[in-house]
């Protein structure tokens, strides 16, 4: 039996190596543009997330330009390259500003949005840029100031609030799901029986 699994985990273990050359050529091919700031894809645990992770959210206004010379072509006509100065200005954000001078370029950036994220879900090395996950806490009402956040691991990445929010997490990068599950874990220690949520998602949220 274990000779059986050992097979099966060798031939997975070649199977990734072999996905992560895939993308990694997929994404020398698609992305040309030198400014785009990403990871190779051979040491994490995401294969297709390369995005390198931001602190800073995306100002809303910047989508605003893009998004317009974007919709001028049906979503069945998109191809790479026509979604690059998009995919580059969210690749690696916790979330959008979509806050006042920002309001528009957001909701720009809305409109599109389910065309956006569809095409993401059919090209994986595209996704790979724009791939966050969400932490949120169920506090019910409870007031707790820190969630035990002062003495989190200092050589671990720091969480990020989603706009400020002081229940509400978000993770981007190559090892977004194991950081965030750590943090699930961290918090559910110190607080037992509080409800978290986590969502993988495939495209940016933004804040109103």
């Amino acid at each position: 039996m274990f000779s059986g699994v050992k097979t099966i985990l060798g031939k997975r273990r070649e199977k990734n190596k072999e996905n992560k050359k895939n993308v990694s050529r997929k994404m020398s091919k698609t992305f040309k543009d030198k400014d785009m700031e990403v990871e190779k894809p051979d040491d994490g645990i995401d294969i297709f997330c390369t995005a390198k992770p931001k602190r800073e959210p995306l100002q809303g206004k910047l989508l605003l330009n893009p998004v317009k010379e974007l919709s001028r072509k049906p979503p069945k006509d998109w191809e790479h390259n026509d979604l690059l100065p998009i995919v580059n200005l969210l690749a690696g954000r916790p979330y959008i500003d979509g806050r006042g001078e920002n309001r528009e370029g957001a909701y720009a950036f809305d409109m599109i949005s389910s065309d956006f994220d569809s095409y993401l879900e059919k090209h994986d090395e595209v996704r790979g840029l724009i791939d966050p996950t969400y932490v949120v806490a169920d506090v019910g009402g409870q007031q707790i100031p820190n969630f035990a956040l002062k003495n989190y691991p200092a050589t671990l990445p720091q969480p990020v609030n989603f706009g400020g929010a002081n229940y509400i997490w978000v993770f981007t990068g190559r090892h977004r799901m194991t950081e965030a599950a750590h943090l699930v874990g961290w918090i559910q220690h110190a607080i037992p029986n509080l409800t978290m949520f986590k969502f993988n998602t495939t495209s940016v949220a933004t804040q109103y």
